[in-house]
């Protein structure tokens, strides 16, 4: 199957299994953010809050004016997993949403998350304890029957080694398998098949996309750029956690890397962490684990909504008896329509031209 097309300009996608593919320029407006498409609640119509939430019909729009926002709340530093929606209140580009509509904790959300791990020559010489380590976090981070995840290596280009499972057991061989596949590092290619496995996944109801990337963050052969692949997890509602491989003593690139792993967090709501040492990864791993059973989303449809390409930021206030708590999510997103795109606007073409 062909990866998902973005558009401005020309994106092209690498698969295991397939000639890259070209997807052509579509249309002048960019996708919508993943605050504003993706999993879109079909028939919420309470005005208040409720910490039951309403069973739901997601499904894909054009220009849907409702925003899905992930977030955590932490009281110094220990995260806090019991709040209500009475502790929570919502700024939208500075005005209060014109409707809240549901409000859900982890419980309420099935994991559906991707291990991406980079096993080019860059990052090899750490390779065996970033596996150890992966495995201990797979058994960590899926705790239910409605828990869901993937594996995938990437170097010259990404390699699905294991697809959806709810089991760990059947997740390990996977990460064990994993070797050095090549002299380059593709890690934005990774990302967006990532995100395109994700969003493709069927879904019944809500559930909460999570990337984790462990790289050193270089990337010399992507088809894809840094800014379409932010579009690609913007769209497919995918929260990306990233984890640094470099070591102390880095490389001549470590700068530019440490920003892409940054930037590939920061702007979908996720977290960007470095270890630095076997031990300190296992820890990293171990906190990205408890972060993903810890978190609420809401859901509400903001005030003096208008289609035209204006960030709006989003405030979330939260607090319990009276204090209030540290919160981590997106910061914002972009007042852009959604690009409702069809197989007849795709066209595919390998490198020597032919279809």
């Amino acid at each position: 199957m062909a990866p998902t097309p973005f558009v401005r300009k020309v994106c092209q996608i690498k698969t295991a299994r397939c000639k890259p593919v070209v997807i052509t320029k579509l249309f002048a407006l960019s996708v919508l953010s993943s605050c504003l498409v993706g999993q879109v609640p079909g028939h919420l119509t309470n005005n208040v809050l409720s910490d039951t939430p309403t069973p739901l019909d997601w499904s894909y729009r054009k220009d849907v004016q409702e925003v899905y926002v992930l977030f955590s709340a932490s009281s110094h530093g220990r995260f806090v997993s019991d709040l209500g929606a009475e502790d929570i209140s919502v700024l939208d580009d500075g005005s209060a949403p014109a409707k809240m509509l549901a409000f859900y904790t982890q419980r309420d959300l099935p994991l559906r998350m991707g291990l991406l791990i980079d096993t080019s020559p860059s990052v090899y010489s750490r390779f065996a304890f970033e596996q150890d380590a992966a495995r201990e976090f797979l058994a960590h981070a899926l705790r239910s029957d409605s828990d869901e995840a993937f594996v995938m290596g990437f170097a010259d280009y990404p390699q699905l080694m294991q697809t959806f499972t709810r089991s760990p057991v059947d997740l390990w061989p996977a990460v064990a398998s994993l070797v050095d596949q090549g002299d380059s590092t593709a890690l934005f290619d990774a990302v967006v098949e990532g995100c395109r496995k994700l969003s493709n996944h069927p879904e019944d109801h809500f559930v909460a996309r999570t990337l984790v990337v462990v790289s050193d963050g270089e990337d010399n052969s992507s088809f894809a750029s840094l800014y379409r692949t932010l579009l690609a997890a913007q769209e497919s509602d995918v929260t990306i956690y990233t984890l640094s491989t470099r070591t102390p003593w880095g490389h001549r690139n470590s700068a530019k890397g440490d920003r892409i792993l940054k930037t590939l967090a920061e702007e979908t709501g996720g977290r960007a962490l470095f270890p630095e040492s076997p031990h300190n990864f296992r820890s990293a791993f171990a906190h990205i684990a408890e972060e993903l059973h810890s978190r609420y989303a809401i859901s509400y449809r903001p005030a003096h909504f208008v289609l035209n390409d204006h960030y709006r930021r989003i405030h979330i206030n939260a607090e319990r008896s009276g204090k209030k708590l540290k919160v981590h999510g997106r910061k914002g997103y972009y007042a852009t329509a959604h690009t409702v795109i069809t197989p007849q606007l795709i066209q595919r073409t390998s490198r020597n031209g032919n279809e």
